[in-house]
């Protein structure tokens, strides 16, 4: 039996159409070869051929006309139909009862070459396809199978013809398969009617996957934008950016600072834009209907497998793209996964109907921006206009992009405490009334927190410091390995938790001018006139927690958080600097602290060039600094407070009490300032135990 079988006929795959394939775009079975022995009968048949060719040009897979499939006429069950005897032509073909010819002969002679001479008198361009046949269940079967061909123009008539019924069909007509149907396609349809390898072809469950792509790890910011909207000046922006979306602008950029919530934002969007496409109402495969038509008249309508609603498309920029080839691939990731089969974009953006959302968050997060940039302004403004970009980026990045920009605001006091609800709520905290009264407390008398706490990401790092086990929410990229994490303060804070676990007594008054300075000798001190004892004195861990007059002290927080927010941008930049990253930091943070102490106490701003760029601009990425509004050469600090706060951290770090006397000294008419950077170099002396008993700095320098 394996003597009459053709080399590529698979009893397998026959099976498996005979038990569960239905008749439909991709095979058309008949009970007998299909006679072409007249013109009527030749048209038809090239009808079927030139539809199931085009199929298979649009889909890249290879389509079958099947002999030997038919219907019982009582039980209506698909029986096996023998067709070993059965010849396509008007007459036998020469040699058919040849008692020495074989099988394959007289089917490649009078059977394939009929059906190929036919087509080449009616198709163009001619179809590829080659006939099998085998033994299946005992009994002889064959088929034609077409192969993909991707001409640039679909199979067409050749020529016209008038059938017997009446109906006219010209040269140039174009047919596909429809259900189990070979229909006409509309000539101002033709066009759309494009081969795999221009445009690609997707599946249902292909769809699918770019839906879960766009899905991943991005409900957990839907749920938190939706408790609690982040907005521009008065705007939620969530919905304002799914409404330009839904107008059709093509390109919306989202800014903000570090930590402000644009990936919270890109996030959300990415699962509701994807929520939205209905995918169960989608047919599984090209040309899938039940419906009887005549005639196509919409390609994307009536065949396409095309969601009704744009396709989200999230990719985040956080690498190194050395052409824009390298960047192209991450966004086909993004929609083939891992295994890219098309590897041209464009094949994407040009399917038939569809819309298409890309999604690109962070776009100063790019490893070589610089270099890069000018090649992705191109590649945006050259975008078909079926794809809507959403482009995140904080402000310094953006230069000279156009297309609608959206910023994002700073929290509000109010804002930043409902956050910080729906953030403690979220996670099931216990005592979450008491939890919340005492922050609550803790924020009225120390409003200078609100100067760096308002961003989401600072909010984060407050939480993490004030409640011991609060994990915030992050995407895999920004989830920081184990291996990697480190202490996030310098070796002064190694004990903070130990120290000031959650509460902490009240014992540090404000320290005033007049305190500084003791009128007897002349000198500024830190403790005796202050209440400083942590002393088996005072009130133990067990009482301190039970006391809700316990408070952290400012400095302690303003350090932690500062430390907080280097470590997030330290695991963001380890791309870019590999084990460089470290050291950036670190020299980083100690001219944040160094220009503090060294700045005029009573100036807001100070000279760009006094800090190196690459400093410089991690501070300001991180939002530490900013640009001066009236001076492009200046910057400031993020508020007053904060700026008094890094000279104290300076000074509690690196300089002796000679050094830090003579500065204060300097400044002991200005009040205000002397007293604040005071206070806070008082507090990081009192939480790391620096002082002794009557220990103070002499105005005039050394120690008393």
């Amino acid at each position: 039996m394996s003597e009459i079988n053709h080399p590529d006929f698979n009893p397998g795959l026959f099976d498996k159409w005979f038990l569960s394939w239905t008749e439909g775009p991709r095979i058309d079975f008949k009970s007998e070869v299909l006679k072409v022995d007249d013109e009527e009968k030749q048209l038809k048949f090239c009808r079927h051929l030139i539809a199931l060719a085009n199929t298979a040009r649009r889909i890249g897979k290879p389509t079958w006309l099947v002999f030997g499939v038919g219907k019982d006429e009582n039980t209506s069950q698909r029986i096996v139909i023998d067709v070993r005897d059965q010849f396509p032509g008007r007459r036998k073909p020469r040699g058919w009862n040849h008692p020495e010819a074989t099988i394959a002969e007289l089917q490649a002679d009078g059977v394939e070459k009929v059906y190929m001479d036919i087509a080449k008198q009616w198709i163009d361009p001619l179809p590829e396809f080659k006939l099998i046949f085998g033994i299946y269940q005992g009994k002889f079967v064959s088929y034609l199978e077409i192969e993909p061909n991707f001409h640039d123009r679909p199979f067409s008539l050749k020529r016209g013809f008038v059938s017997a019924d009446g109906r006219i069909f010209q040269k140039g007509d174009v047919f596909i398969r429809y259900g189990s149907s070979s229909i006409k396609v509309s000539p101002d349809q033709v066009q759309f009617l494009l081969p795999v390898t221009r445009v690609s072809y997707l599946k249902k469950e292909q769809w699918r996957g770019i839906i879960e792509r766009a899905q991943f790890e991005s409900q957990q910011f839907y749920d938190q934008i939706q408790a609690f909207p982040l907005r521009d000046e008065s705007r939620n922006v969530f919905e304002l950016i799914l409404d330009y979306v839904e107008k059709g602008n093509n390109l919306i950029v989202l800014v903000g600072a570090a930590g402000q919530g644009k990936t919270t934002v890109m996030n959300a969007l990415a699962w509701e834009l994807s929520r939205r496409v209905n995918l169960d109402g989608l047919r599984n495969y090209f040309g899938e209907s039940n419906l009887q038509i005549e005639t196509i008249n919409s390609v994307s309508a009536d065949l396409e497998v095309l969601p009704s609603q744009p396709i989200p498309i999230k990719v985040q920029l956080r690498k190194a793209f050395s052409q824009i080839n390298v960047f192209e691939k991450e966004v086909l990731r993004a929609i083939a996964g891992d295994i890219v089969r098309d590897a041209n974009l464009e094949n994407y953006w040009f399917i038939p109907g569809t819309r298409w959302i890309l999604l690109l968050d962070g776009l100063d997060e790019i490893i070589n921006l610089e270099h890069f940039a000018p090649n992705l302004k191109t590649w945006l403004e050259q975008l078909p206009s079926n794809v809507q970009v959403v482009l995140s980026s904080r402000p310094y990045a953006l230069g000279e992009h156009s297309g609608i920009q959206i910023e994002l605001s700073k929290l509000s006091c109010q804002e930043i405490f409902d956050l910080i609800k729906i953030k403690l709520m979220s996670r099931a905290v216990e005592n979450i009334d008491s939890e919340l009264e005492r922050i609550q407390n803790y924020f009225l008398q120390n409003g200078s927190i609100f100067d760096l706490i308002c961003t989401p990401r600072a909010i984060d790092g407050f939480l993490s410091y004030w409640l011991k086990d609060y994990e915030p929410i992050l995407t895999e990229s920004d989830r920081i390995p184990l291996s990697l994490i480190k202490n996030p303060s310098p070796a002064h804070q190694e004990n903070l938790r130990d120290d000031y676990p959650n509460h902490i007594p009240t014992l540090i008054s404000s320290v005033s001018t007049d305190e500084l300075i003791d009128s007897e000798t002349n000198s500024i001190q830190f403790t005796s006139s202050l209440s400083t004892d942590i002393s088996p004195g005072s009130p133990s861990q067990e009482e301190q927690d039970q006391d809700e007059d316990f408070q952290v002290p400012i400095a302690i927080l303003f350090s932690y958080i500062t430390d907080y927010l280097y470590e997030q941008e330290k695991y963001r930049l380890r791309e870019r600097w590999g084990m460089d990253v470290q050291d950036l930091v670190e020299e980083a943070r100690k001219c944040l602290q160094k220009i503090a102490w060294f700045m005029d106490w009573r100036a807001s701003n100070f000279d760009k060039n006094e800090m190196k760029i690459k400093y410089r601009n991690l501070n300001e990425h991180i939002g530490f600094i900013h640009r001066s509004k009236d001076r492009q050469q200046n910057y400031c600090y993020l508020s007053k407070n904060y700026q008094r706060f890094c000279a104290a951290w300076y000074a509690f770090e690196f300089l002796s009490d000679e050094a830090i006397s003579r500065r204060i000294k300097k400044f002991m008419n200005h009040t205000t300032a002397t007293t604040e950077i005071s206070n806070y170099l008082h507090q990081l002396r009192l939480a790391n135990n620096h002082y002794e008993q009557n220990y103070a700095i002499s105005l005039k320098g050394g120690k008393l």
